[in-house]
């Protein structure tokens, strides 16, 4: 299974990571002006930090390119549930 977010989501995680002033954090009004409104985001690393939070690493789906952007957030683990999605990795053609 891999983990994705659509980009509501991934901008909510960002959004949970400035209101808490987590560590691992980005400019959310910046993001939002580069991300791919349509764009779908993968998960490459998540785990435990700090005991209340995940810390993650993304590859984002930017406006205009298909090579992905990398970005950390640490995000509590309520908004990081409600915010993620899981696809199968198998395709229908095995």
């Amino acid at each position: 299974m891999i983990t994705v977010a659509k980009t509501s989501g991934l901008l909510a995680m960002c959004k949970d990571a400035d209101m808490h002033q987590r560590n691992r954090r980005v400019k959310t009004d910046k993001l939002s002006e580069e991300i791919d409104p349509d764009g779908i985001h993968i998960l490459k690393l998540k785990f435990i930090h700090n005991g209340h939070e995940f810390r993650t690493m993304w590859m984002v789906k930017m406006k205009n390119t298909l090579r992905p952007q990398d970005i950390m957030v640490d995000v509590g683990f309520d908004v990081f549930s409600n915010n993620i999605e899981f696809i199968d990795e198998k395709t229908s053609d095995e």
